[in-house]
């Protein structure tokens, strides 16, 4: 075995050199053979590396056993004696892979992002996701770790989560650059956009910056706002909708409230959602919102969310679509959409009351509704 290049550091400074091991280094000096454990003669063993990583789970990871959990280690327990009679896990099989889920955590950043995307893989699966070993294998080498450190924040998440993250049968993410098309089980290649794109040019954040499908061309506001709407098309029952209204009439107060839901800051039109952002990139543009009813009661049962389309480029509309997991008669959607578009525009959404010009409503025109991004 070859000499560890730490053999020579008093065995004194062993428990401060542990503290201040990266678990890149640690790593690294695992793949170049050389057995950092038995090297220094002390116990910095799986014990410690193990503590480590459940205190990464709970500060990083803390969104809830509910919705994502991180797989216990498996596998054999081989074990070294130290001089002192003392034991070990062994370098070569439990403790790479202790390292590679806290090279992950300690690495991947802040995971709240991704709560919405949980609760409705929760309700779809019936089952919170679970991380395994394909979920880190990525990073078992060098040159793994150091593209996962390069990738922006949200990045690094989804190569994580997206690995093992199954909805109806098919893996969310394939290779770094697909996302699934669940309705031709499928996957579509994506990019990201590394500098403020202009649609989005207030929201643009560099650590969840926009995406788009270039076969589409359409733009999401960010990373997280593709996966979202990748997920919402997941269900067949949300691919289709209950409601439909549309409004043509640009002085009407439903009118005025739709663009308001439409273009208020993403941070929330209403509180207690999340909202997703697309928009095309050839002209005449137009703007699809998709607001998930995530964080209210209803959640906890169904799946809900509002396309919100601005077509006033294109047809002159806007128009909202409602989308539900909830069998008719649709009681809870019914009382979330109020929540969100308030009684009048609520009810006439959910009345199906469509405004043309020449008539106050027109529940008998077709369901166009006001300009919708089509992809996938």
């Amino acid at each position: 075995m070859a000499a560890s290049p730490i053999s020579g550091i008093p065995s004194s400074l062993h428990p401060l050199l542990a503290d201040l091991l990266d678990t890149d280094d640690a790593l690294t000096l695992r793949l170049v053979k050389t057995d950092f454990i038995v090297a220094t003669e002390h116990p910095i063993d799986g014990a410690y590396f193990t503590s480590r990583l459940s205190k990464a789970i709970d500060t990083h990871m803390n969104l809830g056993a509910e919705l994502l959990r991180v797989a216990a280690i498996e596998g054999p327990h081989h074990r070294r004696s130290r001089s002192d009679g003392a034991a070990w896990l062994s370098v070569s099989d439990e403790l790479p892979r202790v390292l590679r889920r806290l090279f992950v955590l300690e690495h991947g950043g802040e995971w709240v992002r991704w709560r919405p995307h949980l609760v409705v893989m929760r309700l779809l699966r019936g089952e919170p996701l679970v991380l395994g070993e394909a979920s880190f294998d990525h990073v078992s080498r060098r040159a793994g770790r150091q593209s996962f450190l390069t990738a922006p924040e949200a990045m690094r998440q989804l190569s994580v989560i997206g690995r093992e993250a199954v909805v109806d049968g098919q893996r969310l993410l394939e290779g770094n650059d697909r996302l699934a098309d669940f309705t031709s089980s499928g996957f579509h290649p994506f990019q990201l956009r590394t500098i403020p794109y202009a649609p989005f040019l207030d929201a643009f954040d560099p650590h969840n910056p926009s995406a788009r499908y270039p076969q589409f061309r359409v733009t999401f506001r960010s990373l997280s706002c593709m996966v979202g709407d990748c997920l919402l098309r997941a269900d067949e029952r949300l691919r289709s909708r209950c409601k439909t209204w549309r409004s043509l009439l640009s002085e009407s107060s439903c009118y005025r409230r739709c663009v308001a839901l439409l273009t208020e800051s993403p941070a929330g039109p209403v509180e207690g959602c999340h909202v997703f952002d697309a928009k095309t990139e050839t002209e005449p543009t137009w703007h699809s919102r998709y607001v998930l009813l995530a964080d209210t009661e209803v959640a906890a049962v169904v799946v809900v969310y509002l396309e919100l389309n601005d077509g006033r480029r294109v047809y002159g509309s806007v128009g909202i679509q409602v989308h539900t997991t909830e069998e008719c008669p649709y009681t809870r959607t019914r009382g979330a959409v109020m929540g969100v578009c308030g009684g009048e525009l609520g009810s006439k959404v959910w009345s199906e009351e469509n405004e043309e010009p020449g008539a106050e409503s027109d529940s008998d025109s077709d369901d166009e509704s006001g300009g919708q991004t089509e992809h996938g």
